[in-house]
């Protein structure tokens, strides 16, 4: 939701140093940033005026221990809003962490040290997202079965 042409970032990390950087990135697009020191405190704020006024989130990979808390997190985070890109950032960029990050609901996956235009292209596809509905798997854009010639 564009503000006085601004978006609304959340960045959940608990690393001031980090948090200070994104900001300062993305306020290069006119992105206005919050910031969640944890999950729980994540999840307080999506409740709150400003959470629902959210346009995109970008999570720090540390928080969740295992694949499989990375997976609850994500679901807890689309169920409160189902199309709000979510940003994955992390210091190890493998491929089968990115795999997981996407196969969870992740809609991008960012590797530190953050490298800015890398950030700013990843906010501007976030921005358009909810425009374009791009992202969304084609059954949430069908509205009506498939046919068995159209499969």
């Amino acid at each position: 939701m564009t503000r006085n042409g601004q978006r609304l970032l959340m960045v959940i990390d608990d690393d001031p140093a980090q948090r200070r950087l994104i900001s300062v990135i993305a306020a290069r697009r006119s992105w206005r940033t919050i910031f969640a020191d944890d999950v729980d405190s994540a999840l307080e704020t999506l409740a709150t005026p400003e959470g629902l006024a959210l346009d995109a989130i970008l999570l720090d990979h540390r928080f969740p221990d295992t694949e499989t808390e990375l997976a609850g997190l994500i679901a807890a985070l689309r169920r409160n809003r189902p199309a709000l890109p979510l940003l994955m950032l992390t210091a190890d960029g493998s491929v089968a962490q990115a795999v997981a990050a996407m196969r969870a609901g992740a809609s991008d996956f960012l590797v530190k040290p953050l490298v800015p235009e890398r950030l700013l292209s990843a906010l501007d596809a976030a921005a358009g997202a909810g425009d374009t509905g791009e992202l969304r798997p084609l059954a949430e854009k069908r509205s009506m079965p498939l046919a068995f010639d159209e499969v």
